[in-house]
């Protein structure tokens, strides 16, 4: 059930034999949850549900905790988080009602091994010179808090939790606050020579990792590939240092998501080499807008792999001249390709004309110029479905139909245009994209009669304009509710 409220005027919904029988009941931001559970729970059917998931809800009562306590049910798991709530433990003490389970990150962290190989990225000192204890953010009320510590399976309360210090942080859902899932690591501003978690349980639930302001060694990068869970790895204002050129990096087979921006790196092939360890990537975010820092993926041409799982690239890469654009051929099976910035036109030909990316669906341009020597750039994609241009993008000279060729059949689902001129055979491709089914300008102009606009659109489910005077009686009355903002 997915964002329902329960109203007595829907009695007869509740009184079907829609709930006869079911065996798990999932409930998603639904509102007033406790009168929809009791409505179920007195309904004459031959057996209440088995599982119940509540995620993201909202309850009229004040202790929700007991309420679903009370539940028969054979497995309860309920989502305890409450963004808009939040009670902070600072410097945790040994009297602390929940030292005994956050002492593990405590002793994880500052254990022998890591005393000397994690310090402060200005200041050299070890980590354990900044210790002054953990802080401990919960997303909810401390009576409820002190409730969850006496819960039980059947019933399962995830609560999300935040566990802070100056130099690691630990981001986390706990289950009946005994179990540990979905364990996000953050390091910021820290100088990491090497770094060793000893508790495998631990280990084994980091799911993500962030490496923020950071210096990171070839040591700590060999050690990331080896946790057993890690599906995301974040680098963001980091220096990468090689200091063993012989070093050789195990192959990864659990990371799915790379986030690389703005990073200096003192050996950018040993780098490449390490990302190319990671046979299970499938989305690639790289992010550089300074020249001394977006050189690394310009080598990619002349490194032998096939990236055969990226499925999605981010190249927000800022254009110099002497910079050379890296062969996205490569990246061959994407399916989602987000591309920028201030690149001159006749760039989208230059890496789409050929046709390399065989599977692409969705394309996002950001502050790119299209011009006359991108002409028949698209022309090869027919199975694009999205298609969006930020609204830095310029379109000039060439007309946006002539990115296409308008003899052949697109499955154009969704368009984002920037500001845009259009004329005839803009309009006339615009009527022969059949599956059109959303249309976003932030502004357009028309060379010839309006009512081509009119006819190109006529079929079009929603139509956002953003910034557009002229003609606006015409269009509303024509389009009407199918405009999902005024103007």
């Amino acid at each position: 059930m997915y964002k329902i409220s329960y109203l007595s005027r829907f009695n007869t919904f509740f009184d079907l034999c829609l709930f006869n029988n079911l065996d798990e009941i999932f409930f998603f931001e639904c509102f007033q949850t406790d009168f929809l559970i009791q409505k179920i729970y007195t309904l004459d059917i031959a057996t209440n549900p088995k599982i119940l998931t509540i995620i993201h809800c909202k309850f009229t009562i004040k202790d929700e905790i007991s309420f679903l306590r009370n539940l028969k049910v054979k497995i309860l798991n309920y989502d305890a988080t409450k963004h808009e709530l939040i009670s902070i433990f600072m410097n945790l003490g040994v009297e602390s009602l929940f030292q005994n389970f956050f002492s593990r990150f405590e002793i994880e962290i500052y254990n022998k091994e890591n005393q000397s190989r994690i310090l402060g990225r200005d200041t050299n000192l070890p980590c354990i010179d900044w210790h002054t204890g953990m802080n401990i953010i919960f997303y909810q009320e401390l009576n409820i808090i002190e409730k969850l510590k006496i819960i039980e399976f059947p019933f399962n309360a995830f609560v999300y939790i935040e566990l802070t210090n100056p130099l690691i942080s630990f981001e986390f859902y706990t289950i009946n606050l005994k179990d540990l899932k979905n364990i996000t690591i953050i390091f910021t501003d820290t100088y990491i020579k090497d770094f060793n978690l000893l508790d495998m349980d631990l280990f084994s639930n980091i799911i993500h990792m962030r490496l923020v302001r950071s210096t990171i060694t070839d040591i700590f990068l060999t050690k990331i590939l080896l946790f057993p869970s890690l599906k995301s790895l974040f680098i963001h204002d980091c220096s990468i240092i090689f200091n063993d050129r012989e070093i050789t990096f195990s192959e990864n087979t659990k990371i799915e998501k790379l986030y690389y921006q703005v990073s200096l790196i003192d050996n950018k092939d040993y780098f490449l080499k390490y990302i190319f360890k990671m046979i299970a990537l499938k989305n690639l975010e790289i992010s550089c807008n300074l020249k001394d820092k977006n050189s690394l993926f310009s080598k990619l041409d002349c490194m032998n792999s096939s990236f055969i799982n990226l499925t999605q690239l981010k190249y927000s890469v800022k254009h110099y001249f002497t910079v050379s654009l890296p062969k996205f051929s490569i990246f061959r099976n994407l399916s989602e390709f987000n591309f920028g910035f201030e690149y001159p036109e006749g760039t989208v030909y230059k890496i789409f004309h050929d046709r390399p990316f065989v599977n692409l669906k969705k394309i996002i341009f950001n502050g790119i110029k299209i011009g006359k020597n991108d002409y028949l750039a698209l022309e090869k994609y027919t199975n694009l479905t999205h298609i969006y241009f930020s609204l830095s993008c310029k379109i000039k000279v060439i007309s946006f139909s002539e990115i296409f060729d308008c003899k052949l059949k697109y499955s154009l689902q969704e368009l984002r245009l920037p500001d845009i001129e259009f004329n005839y055979c803009d309009f006339l491709f615009f009527s022969k994209l059949k599956s059109l089914k959303k249309v976003y300008f932030y502004s357009f102009s028309v060379k010839i009669d309006i009512i081509y606009f009119l006819k190109a659109f006529s079929s079009v489910a929603e139509i956002d304009i953003e910034k557009f005077l002229e003609y606006k009686t015409l269009i509303h009355e024509e389009f009407g509710l199918r405009f999902s903002r005024s103007f």
